[in-house]
């Protein structure tokens, strides 16, 4: 964002938004967010919109308590090591937005940037949605973490919300294909 003024200095950032079909066919924003970056985003050549869900066929899929199952079973092990949690449940080339930072675009990246940065982290799932076709969902919810320094002694806490976007593949597996944290 520019000031035309000329007063105050540019601003960047990366937002993300939720689309939901209504019953007459329009879309419409379910929910919108976004994160301040110091310096314009470069996204990598050949940047894509996530590749289509390919749930199992004639799956059964349960209502949202089925992903906040999933949430509670990665905050379990996000509590044991925080970098091997967002791993095993991202998608290879999952997103990570942080504020004031460059957004991560693949699930090494990501995990690399917590493990580095988080000895604990909890977080409590404050809202939780299924789409209809059952391959993909979002949550909601706030976390607190112990940061630590670059010479891994306790750092600073921090207390921010979190959305994440899952995917469920075709052996029916729930993965994050995007996350975004911001910090209160």
């Amino acid at each position: 964002m520019r000031d035309a003024r000329g007063l105050e200095a540019d601003r960047h950032g990366a937002y993300f938004s939720i689309w939901k079909r209504q019953a007459d066919g329009t879309y419409k924003v379910r929910l919108d967010i976004g994160i301040a970056t110091a310096a314009a985003v470069g996204f990598p050549a050949g940047f894509t919109a996530a590749p289509a869900p390919s749930a199992p066929a004639g799956a059964a899929f349960g209502p949202a308590d089925d992903i906040r199952l999933v949430e509670a079973r990665f905050a379990e092990a996000a509590l044991k090591d925080v970098g091997a949690a967002y791993l095993s449940h991202m998608l290879p080339a999952a997103r990570l937005h942080r504020n004031e930072r460059e957004p991560f675009a693949d699930a090494e990246a990501a995990a690399g940037f917590m493990r580095r940065n988080f000895d604990r982290l909890a977080w409590a799932v404050l809202h939780a949605e299924v789409a209809a076709s059952g391959d993909m969902a979002f949550t909601v919810g706030s976390y607190d973490a112990a940061g630590k320094t670059r010479e891994g002694r306790p750092g600073t806490p921090e207390r921010g919300f979190f959305v994440r976007v899952w995917q469920r593949g075709a052996d029916g597996a729930w993965k994050i294909a995007f996350e975004t944290n911001g910090i209160r």
